[in-house]
């Protein structure tokens, strides 16, 4: 989610400051946000959602499995194989 986040403030051209008074939030939380410090809550994740227009998607698969397609306008911003062979996909748009 951290890239995310950074990708859609560098392509708005929005400071963190900016970003957060959009998102109603202090500066360090979207700092914070961005250095991956800490998981989002759900309800930051529909903060997200509603007020920047973004769609998250979170895609978990077991062991040799495909991640399902990504929706249409959602970019794979990670992915994450875990000890255990299961891959993690995360997108957002």
């Amino acid at each position: 989610m951290a890239r995310a986040v950074a990708r859609y403030r560098s392509e708005h051209g929005l400071s963190q400051a900016a970003l957060a008074a959009k998102l109603g939030v202090r500066q360090p939380h979207v700092a914070r946000l961005e250095l991956g410090e800490r998981q989002p809550t759900i309800e930051t994740l529909g903060r997200l959602a509603r007020v920047l227009r973004l769609r998250f998607t979170v895609d978990v698969a077991p062991a040799g499995a495909e991640p399902a397609a990504l929706p249409k306008g959602v970019q794979a911003v990670e992915e994450i194989t875990t000890p255990a062979g299961a891959r993690v996909l995360i997108g957002a748009g």
